[in-house]
């Protein structure tokens, strides 16, 4: 699967593309009335809750496929010992600054 920028990402980014929905007039209502509330535009509101949606449902995804070669290789890392990381074990044996 490619790789997904987050939303906050695009937030920065030139907006080129363009979208149309169909709603009914009670969901337009409904969209409006929170972006208000809200205190933005309604593509903001949409984008945002729909980009959030997304990306939820992109990090939800536990089921995937792999070539029966590519499976073992998999497993393999998984089942390696972890390695051992000087710099990382003293970074961790200190104290942070949120203690």
């Amino acid at each position: 699967m490619p790789a997904t920028r987050s939303y906050q990402a695009s937030l920065r980014s030139r907006k080129t593309s363009r979208m149309n929905l169909r709603t009914s007039i009670e969901q337009e209502d409904l969209l409006r009335t929170v972006a208000e509330r809200r205190h933005q535009s309604l593509t903001e509101f949409v984008l945002q809750s729909a980009c959030q949606v997304a990306e939820q449902e992109l990090a939800d995804e536990t089921h995937f496929k792999l070539q029966p070669q590519a499976w073992d290789l998999f497993i393999k890392a998984l089942e390696r010992p972890a390695k051992v990381h000087p710099r990382l074990r003293r970074l961790f044996a200190e104290k942070s600054v949120l203690e």
